[in-house]
């Protein structure tokens, strides 16, 4: 009984210690060209987006298999499961980023449970964001895109980068604060404005999250 105790012990140790030292990346790729809609499914992963002058989209993810499914017209991104959930679950040092190509016309939709979401200098058309618990935040390079989030208790932070931007902008939380800067500042329950010719939409919805948008 002792010897069969101390093996499963020293397989556990392997485990968790192949699991906490492993610096394998995983990655895939694959070329937008008649693609019109990118899908993200990230769970509970942190997500980074960048936008690269470059005609491929790219997705990696440096503990996890990374699944990516091609269309006529959509690709599908996701993080792979682990099999056995063996051990404490260390987010410590995860991360999901995907490479969008700057030029990209196509709507890039995201769905997640409790990962943050963040951008790097991200160029897009159309952005729509969907997650319950998860942090938002997302910095335009410049910004020409619809953008519709929708998050339970999660804060959403929208950096523009833009004087006067063009932006239809509806803002909605239930009890968290809205603080808008474009060019007013308020703080809200429900806002709703238009800069310049509002020809990009912006609608953000949060129950408990707060809401600020530069």
């Amino acid at each position: 009984m002792k010897k069969h105790y101390i093996f499963f012990i020293a397989v556990m140790v392997i485990l968790l210690t192949g699991c906490g030292l492993t610096t394998e990346k995983y990655s895939q790729i694959a070329r937008v060209d008649d693609i019109k809609t990118i899908y993200i499914d990230h769970g509970s992963t942190n997500l980074l987006l960048k936008s690269a002058d470059q005609q491929n989209i790219e997705a990696s993810h440096n503990k996890r298999e990374v699944a990516l499914d091609k269309s006529d017209e959509q690709i599908t991104l996701g993080v792979e499961k682990k099999m056995l959930n063996i051990g404490p679950k260390l987010k410590k040092n995860t991360q999901f980023e995907v490479i969008i190509p700057d030029d990209f016309k196509g709507k890039v939709v995201i769905n997640g449970s409790s990962g943050n979401i963040s951008s790097d200098q991200l160029s897009t058309s159309n952005l729509d964001i969907v997650t319950k618990s998860g942090n938002v935040s997302i910095v335009f390079a410049d910004f020409h895109s619809d953008v519709h989030i929708v998050t339970t208790s999660g804060n959403v932070e929208l950096m523009l980068n833009e004087e006067q931007p063009d932006v239809h902008l509806k803002s909605k939380t239930r009890s968290g604060s809205n603080i808008i800067a474009i060019p007013i500042s308020q703080d809200e329950k429900e806002i709703e404005v238009i800069s310049g010719e509002g020809s990009f939409e912006i609608d953000i919805k949060t129950t408990s999250g707060d809401i600020t948008v530069r």
